[in-house]
Formats: C-alpha cells, structure tokens, sequence
C-alpha cells in the first residue's frame, strides 16, 4: 500500500493539472450560466478561448505561456465587466498557468520558493506598497467623493493582476530551462504580433515586445538564412504596420526599441540610425504633432493628475481610485464619463503618482530600474547568443515600453484599466532570461 501511494505521488503533477483545469471549466460554465441571457458572438469566443487554453496548460505547462503570450496580443473577449474594469480571456488562461505551477510547486516539489532572481524582493515590496497606498486612500477618503465608487472589488481585481504578473514571471523562470521551449515561446510572441498587423487590427500597444525580440534576434541570433529571411519579414511587416498608425507615443516607442538594439550591436549602427529617425521625426512626427487636436484638453488632464497629487503627495489617493477623484477634479462631468476612462492623463507616471505618491512612485522605480539592470548585467556576462537575445530584448522591450508610457500605457504594471494585461508577454520575456541565465550557470557547473 506504501509503495502504491508513492507511485501516485511521482505523478501528482498530471494529477493537480487535470485538478486546475477541471476547476477552470467549472469556473467557465459558472459564466455561462451567469451570462445565458446575454450568450453572443463575443462570449461564444471568450468560452472557445477558455477552453483551448485550459487544453494547452493540460498538455504542457510551456505551451500555455506561449498561449498566453500570443492571446495577449489581441484584443480578447470580455467575460466579465464592472465600470470598466474587464476580465478577458487573457486573464482566466493567466490564472490558470499560475494556479497550475503553484500546484506543481506546492504538492510534486512541496517548496513554494520563488526563482531567485534580482528582481524578487522590488516586486514583493511593491506588492506591499499597492496594499498600504490602497488602505491608506480607503481609511482617509475624501467625503467630497461619492462613497458608492469607493468599491473594493474595483482593487481586489487590479491588486490580484498585479501578482499575475509577478506569478506568470516566477512560473516561466521557473518551468521553461529548455531553450527548445523558449525559442517557440518568442516565435509566438512575434510571430502573432505581426499577423495583428495583417487583420488590421495592430495591437501597437504590444509591439515593442515583438519588436525588440525580432531585432535582437536578428543582432545576436545564430539562424540559418531562412529564419533569418523570416525575421527581416516580421521586421518589414512591423514597419508596415506603424505606418498605418497614427500615434506618436508608438513610433517614438518602437524607435527607442531599436536604437537600444543597435546601441548594443554597434555604435556605428547606433549613429546612423539616430540620424535617421531624427530626420524621420521631423518630416513624419512634427506634422502629426502640430495637426494633433487633443493636445490643450490632455494638458488639462496633466494639470488635473497633478492637483490630485499636490493634495495627496506621500502616499496618493489609492490604487484604482483616479476615476472616482476625477469626478471631484472635474466638476459637472459624471460617472459614465469617468468610466469611459475620458479623464484618465494619458500618462501612466502622472497617473501613478496620483494613485500611490511617491512612495510608491520609488516602488514603482525600484522595480523598473531592476528590470533594466538584471538584463545588462546578464548582456556583460554570457557569451552565449540567445542568452544574449533575451537580454537584449529585454532590455529593449522595457526601455520601449516605458518610453510609451510617457504618452499613454505602461503596460507591466495595472494601469487605467485591467486590459493591460495584454503585456503579459514582458514578464514571459523577463522569465525567459531569467530562466535560461540559471540554465548557463547549471551547464557550466556541470
């Protein structure tokens, strides 16, 4: 009887797989049944997306990142939707990844450790610092407010994307060693990106991730000439595709992908392409800028996210509470203004500083400054050349990102609403690195 038990602990893994999954799809007809009445095309594909993913994580734990890095760059279904905070599609097969690696962890290798890395304790730190800034604006609200939009699901929901993110990192750097699992899992993230371009329907938002791994690969990558003639095609269908875009914090974006890329292949590359994105910005950004009619209204929106903070300047308003202040910052406007995110600052670190002070402003930092030092220090390292992909990638990916975020999205972190999700697959990038430095270092010490 002993050794049968045993027998059956060797394959609990298989086991709490099918357990997660079983609970997902139990989950997913709890929404069907909640939403029968209201059973349309995009509820039809949320469910069908579910399912296909809870397939995937059932087979291999490393083919739901890649699913869950390729559904990020679309826009996905809605399962449910509370005043403007979705739960797609994206966010269930997140869920489920997590949920299934803590299972794994928790019962086959019974040690809930995260992967060591760089940027374990910034994260947990910052996790403390949403909860603190959020009780803080709850106990010290401001009666002028509607206490009706003081909702706590409103922080349950983006609190617990906030350790999505975290755990989707540790899972991938925990799970994908194999650089034959790693290599499809970027495929994907690019690969897909491109095809947004194609339907028509660019997902620009994520296209600094896609496009910083497609440069780095073509940079640093060992390929034969027919992966790299397929890479120079994604690269063209990307430069295609920003054409079609008109959105100036996008191009300034994947600009700054590319210069971080060619900064590291070669200074010279770096000179000349300098030279020619400023005569680009010139010839193609100015006219954008000086036709651009929103630009008065979003600095009323600046000044607006700035009074929030000069009012609450330490610790902020609270994560998830802008739209409610919005409504005290600008009078004579509605919730269901509020709601449609048309008072937002279309800037994430006003919107941040608003939200958590600046205290969690050097959280926030904190975390971000580790996400560019982790992969450089890995670039100076290695000599291998996807660890040096990874790296660079990451690093191009993040700086990318964040030069975005000046003029809209952040993407890594919960901001405006829970769609960001969708830049799931910067922490899938992060976990990569992290994933194959540990497999170096294990290779050399063997």
């Amino acid at each position: 009887m002993i050794s049968t038990i045993r027998r059956r602990l060797q394959h609990y893994d298989r086991y709490l797989t099918t357990a997660a999954v079983v609970v997902g799809l139990l989950l997913a007809e709890v929404v069907v049944v909640r939403r029968i009445l209201a059973f349309g095309p995009g509820f039809v594909a949320a469910a069908a997306l579910s399912l296909v993913g809870a397939i995937a994580i059932l087979w291999r734990l490393e083919l739901g990142f890649a699913l869950l890095g390729g559904l990020s760059m679309y826009a996905n279904p809605a399962i449910f939707d509370v005043r403007g905070r979705e739960i797609d599609v994206i966010h269930l097969v997140g869920a489920l990844v997590v949920v299934v690696w803590l299972l794994r962890r928790l019962v086959v290798q019974r040690d809930l450790r995260p992967p060591r890395s760089r940027l374990n304790t910034p994260l947990l730190t910052l996790v403390l610092v949403w909860l603190i800034t959020w009780i803080a604006g709850y106990t010290f609200w401001d009666m002028r407010v509607p206490t009706a939009q003081r909702q706590p699901l409103f922080f349950v929901t983006e609190f617990g994307q906030l350790l999505m993110f975290i755990g989707v990192f540790w899972a991938v750097a925990d799970t994908v060693k194999d650089e034959r699992w790693a290599k499809p899992i970027c495929a994907t993230i690019t690969i897909v990106n491109a095809s947004t371009a194609l339907t028509g329907g660019l997902g620009w938002n994520q296209t600094p991730v896609a496009l910083a791994l497609t440069c780095s690969l073509l940079a640093f990558g060992e390929a034969d000439f027919r992966v790299k003639a397929g890479l120079w095609l994604v690269l063209g269908i990307f430069l295609w595709g920003l054409i079609r875009v008109n959105r100036i914090p996008v191009y300034l974006a994947s600009m700054a992908v590319v210069l971080v890329v060619a900064l590291f292949k070669s200074r010279q590359l770096f000179a000349l392409l300098l030279i020619i994105f400023v005569i680009l910005g010139v010839a193609f950004i100015r006219p954008l800028w000086e036709v651009e009619t929103s630009v008065f209204s979003r600095l009323e929106l600046v000044k607006a996210a700035l009074s929030i903070f000069r009012d609450h300047p330490i610790l902020g308003i609270g994560p998830t509470h802008y739209r409610s202040y919005a409504i005290l910052y600008h009078r004579g406007l509605g919730w269901h203004t509020v709601e449609r995110g048309l008072l937002l600052p279309h800037d994430v670190w006003l919107y941040f500083l608003a939200n958590v002070g600046i205290v969690g402003l050097i959280g926030i930092l904190w975390v971000v400054g580790s996400m560019l030092w982790g992969p450089f220090s890995t670039y100076r390292r290695t000599e291998d050349a996807f660890s040096k992909v990874l790296a660079v990638g990451a690093l191009a990916c993040v700086s990318g990102v964040l030069v975005q975020s000046i003029g809209g999205h952040m993407g890594f972190l919960p901001d405006y609403s829970l769609s960001s999700f969708y830049m799931a697959p910067v922490w899938i990038l992060m976990g990569l690195m992290v994933a194959r430095r540990q497999g170096t270092v294990e290779e050399q010490n063997d």
